[in-house]
């Protein structure tokens, strides 16, 4: 991706000039690299929860140490990621900002126990066992709640949740060393002048008095009735009053549709889009390659000792190649006109189209107008059922009509839509929207019916 955006510089300098990259790949590529880019927006958060932190306790250790255990975790789990040689992903970067999110609320509630009961008992190591008593309990169900959160995520069967959910196991585990007992540890091992009490600011002694009046009063009906309002309106939205056999939730979005994702409905991107595709729809292109499964015989030399089950000799044994077979001509006419049948496909091409049209100009009464009932490929099927009295072999037509188009044709000519070794060409399709979604319509739609 560096290289892409250095490969894309000198243009984006350009005003005249606008460059976009999309798809998945680069996508989630993106992602990383502006993460890489934004490194200091990890350091501001930093300095915020010192500020904080400060704020809080007033105290350099108070601020500092929560710091250190949750840095401790951070790194065991970069270390873990480094041993275990895993590449870091959209996913993985997400790692050390959530154990920092989650690990100061852990630092937090031991390190302000810590100053209370120093402030107390003046007694350092008495304020960490206190500390330590008060919230191993609900520090240890809390991680362990995180810890099995992240587990039921592991079993996702996609690699990178995989790995983001084992690495933030592993990473919630450690904090029941880092914090519950390493701060503590700190606080204790670090020589501490005499602190005051520590009982709270004035701001949480209203709230919590406000909301223990609210909830005491008549006024807990307000909680009530938004709880109450904000399960109704999600039962209706997400429509699980009404579940099918596919999906729980019916009113909820499945999966992720990456053109939107990366491009907005509202950006400038989608808008040039709509416009473009208004103007000349089918500026998208479909080919599908046709091959023979076996490789082509050499010609035989009729030398001695020749095998003749390795070599061809079109005199006896025909042409080669499946563009010489009306069986596979006949199922491409069919295949094409699939294509121009479905919404989002236009107009179709390939060599079945030049069989279609000789037939019809060879086979129509001579003067007459042509006959659009003998525009179909020559099988013997098809003769038959126009006409049963017709008994022709479709295969020897066919084989005629690409001898007739190989003489009558420059060299290259045909090569847009077949090889001159007649076992190899392509079908040719517009598709006539531009909206990703229906585009990714057409393109599945079109690998179904292949397989």
């Amino acid at each position: 991706v560096t290289k892409l955006v250095d490969m894309m510089k000198p243009y984006q300098e350009d005003g005249r000039v606008e460059v976009m990259v999309a798809g998945e790949p680069y996508f989630l590529a993106y992602m990383l690299y502006d993460l890489a880019q934004k490194w200091w927006l990890f350091l501001i958060s930093l300095a915020i929860v010192l500020v904080v932190l400060w704020l809080e306790f007033r105290n350099w250790r108070g601020a500092v140490f929560p710091l250190i255990g949750v840095g401790a975790t951070i790194c065991l789990t970069l270390g873990l990621m480094g041993i275990s040689q895993f590449k870091l992903t959209t996913m993985m970067v997400l790692t050390p900002m959530l154990l920092l999110a989650i690990g100061i609320g852990h630092s937090v509630q031991i390190t302000r126990r810590f100053l209370q009961e120093r402030a107390k008992t003046k007694d350092d190591k008495e304020a960490g066992i206190v500390a330590i008593e008060h919230t191993i309990v609900p520090a240890t169900l809390s991680i362990i709640t995180d810890v099995m959160g992240f587990a039921t995520l592991a079993l996702v069967d996609i690699s990178f949740y995989k790995a983001y959910a084992y690495f933030g196991m592993f990473g919630m585990a450690t904090l029941l060393i880092t914090t519950t007992t390493m701060i503590p540890l700190l606080l204790v091992t670090v020589p501490f002048k005499d602190v005051g009490e520590h009982e709270g600011h004035d701001w949480e002694h209203k709230v919590g008095n406000g909301l223990a009046d609210l909830l005491a009063g008549p006024g807990k009906m307000i909680p009530i009735g938004i709880i109450l309002a904000v399960i109704v309106v999600s039962t209706y939205f997400t429509r699980v009053y009404a579940p099918t056999e596919d999906h729980l939730m019916p009113g909820v979005e499945v999966g992720i549709n990456y053109p939107r994702a990366a491009f907005k409905e509202s950006s400038i991107t989608i808008t040039d889009i709509k416009a473009l595709n208004d103007i000349m729809p089918g500026v998208i292109s479909v080919s599908i390659p046709i091959r023979g499964k076996k490789p082509l015989l050499p010609e035989c030399t009729w030398a001695e000792g020749e095998d003749r089950s390795k070599c061809n000799d079109e005199d006896e044994d025909g042409p080669q190649g499946v563009f010489n077979n009306d069986a596979v001509l006949a199922d491409m006419e069919k295949f094409e006109n699939w294509m121009r049948d479905h919404p989002f496909i236009g107009y179709t091409g390939s060599y079945a189209q030049y069989i279609r049209l000789v037939h019809m100009l060879l086979d129509s009464a001579q003067g007459a107008p042509s006959n659009l009932d003998k525009l179909f490929v020559p099988t013997t099927d098809a003769l038959q059922k126009l006409d049963p009295e017709d008994d022709r072999d479709g295969l020897e037509i066919v084989r005629l009509y690409n001898g007739l188009l190989e003489t009558m044709t420059s060299e290259g000519d045909m090569d847009s839509f077949v090889a001159p070794n007649w076992n190899e060409g392509v079908i040719l399709g517009f598709i006539n929207t531009m909206d990703p979604v229906e585009t990714h319509i057409a393109v599945k739609d079109i690998q179904q019916y292949i397989e």
